[in-house]
């Protein structure tokens, strides 16, 4: 199957079936109307402008970002320096590349932002140029090498999280030999980096929820330009990933037909059984519909409608991924949040692989339970296979998490240093299971963390505020 014809075709047919019955409610967002695409640029001024909010009690909005995203810095009630398109010098020259966003207080802290909503490809050396510029730049930081771990925290920012395009591998080697990244989960997608100074984070899963759910409740009455502007913003990236587009009943039409025309290229959507076969191009597809949003900018209203319904089968192709998994992550959210293990459950996954992170959603970005990554053998292979549910904290303060450390290990779980694992076997391999047999295998692997863990969770969490 050739991902770019299985688009045209899919074009043609929302031209020719769709559009003339296309009625829905009006509706107008003056970012969609200006920009259509919006450039990487104006999402991180966007972002930037946001984060330099200030009161009374200081910057509160950099304030409950930080905490979302398990990012740990002293926020002085002084001032912080923010910068957009921060042109980094190298020998008194300024062609050293520019760095997307930069907020930092001398001597105390640096966040480097690098945003790759738009899937720009990463330039050469990018985030060692950065951080060596800020090490090398005392006037202006103060931050030594020795206190980049602690001090330089970088964001990289992605437009999902499904598919992270990675820093080059100078950057991440040089971020390894500093500590700042400690992980490299290695897939045939691409790379998954983690560490104590690094954050790869995304607007669907952390950004449009810190808008909704932080942003919006504190904006005051009395804030009407910022709460229409934030509203419009939100209503922006909603349409990044849901249906806006179309009626219900449209985008029923447009699905049934996107399953029909991949069942004639061999992919059965409804049939788990062949994931193993289904799911390399059907992942095709799905990357050659995210880079629709690489695609320039225009009013002509052949380029809008051509655009519009790409868009839509982008979102089919998100919905259909989802479902592969479905079961497994609804029961999961079901039974943490019906067992009051969280007051809201949060979960993160990275297609075709699954490495999924179930989170409260009162947690910090970086303390979470975890399904270690699960390839298609894994999940599909017809023989007994044993699954690995983690357990990740913020081991910089590891005294404070004794009581969780102990707990765990008396259920099972085993101290491998840097996350705490427990193995779950299973007789049935996950993609075969039917729900019945996936509920039983979840309750079975979730029993062992009770409300007393999570009570002491939560406390090891006050203590380090």
């Amino acid at each position: 199957m050739d991902p770019k014809t299985f688009i045209n075709e899919f074009v043609e047919y929302y031209k020719d079936e769709i559009l003339s019955k296309k009625n829905t409610v009006y509706s107008f967002n003056i970012l969609s109307e200006q920009c259509g695409h919006i450039v990487e640029n104006s999402h991180t001024n966007i972002l930037m402008k946001l984060l330099q909010y200030r009161n009374k009690y200081g910057y509160e909005f950099l304030k409950t970002f930080c905490e979302k995203m398990g990012i740990e810095i002293n926020l002085p009630n002084e001032e912080i320096k923010f910068r957009t398109e921060y042109s980094i010098k190298k020998d008194n020259v300024e062609d050293d590349g520019r760095m997307d966003g930069l907020i930092y207080k001398k001597g105390q802290f640096a966040i480097v932002i690098e945003n790759k909503i738009n899937h720009a490809s990463p330039m050469q050396r990018q985030l060692k140029r950065y951080i060596e510029h800020i090490i090398r730049s005392p006037e202006i930081f103060d931050i030594a090498e020795n206190d980049i771990v602690e001090k330089c925290k970088v964001i990289y920012l992605s437009l999902d999280g499904d598919y992270i395009d990675s820093p080059d591998k100078e950057s991440i080697d040089y971020l390894q030999d500093l500590g700042i990244i400690d992980t490299i989960l290695k897939d045939e997608d691409g790379l998954q980096l983690t560490g104590p100074s690094y954050f790869p984070i995304n607007y669907k899963d952390d950004i449009l929820p810190w808008l909704t759910d932080d942003i919006m409740p504190m904006i005051m009455h009395k804030e009407k330009g910022l709460s229409t502007g934030v509203s419009q913003y939100i209503y922006y990236l909603r349409g990044l990933f849901e249906n806006n587009l179309l009626s219900d009943d449209l985008y029923t039409l447009c699905k049934q037909k996107c399953i029909e025309m991949l069942k004639s290229n061999g992919i059965d959507v409804d049939n788990r059984q062949k994931f193993d076969k289904d799911v390399k191009p059907l992942h095709k597809l799905y990357l050659e519909c995210k880079m629709i949003k690489k695609k320039g900018i225009s009013d002509n209203e052949e380029f809008i409608v051509v655009r519009d319904a790409r868009q839509i089968l982008y979102n089919i192709i998100d919905e259909i991924k989802d479902n592969y998994m479905k079961d497994f992550i609804d029961l999961t959210k079901q039974y943490f949040e019906s067992h009051k293990l969280y007051s809201r459950c949060r979960i993160n996954y990275h297609f075709s692989y699954y490495y999924i992170l179930i989170r409260n959603s009162e947690w910090p970005k970086n303390v979470y339970f975890a399904w270690y990554p699960m390839g298609r053998k894994l999940l599909t292979t017809d023989k007994k296979q044993t699954y690995t549910l983690t357990f990740h904290y913020d081991d910089k303060e590891d005294d404070k998490w004794t009581n969780v450390k102990k707990s765990l290990i008396e259920v099972g779980f085993e101290d491998n240093g840097k996350s705490l694992e427990l193995k779950c076997q299973s007789d049935i391999p996950i993609m075969k299971m039917n729900k019945d047999e996936t509920n039983k295998f979840l309750c079975n692997s979730y029993s062992v963390i009770t409300t007393k863990i999570i009570e002491q969770i939560n406390l090891a969490l006050q203590e380090n505020e």
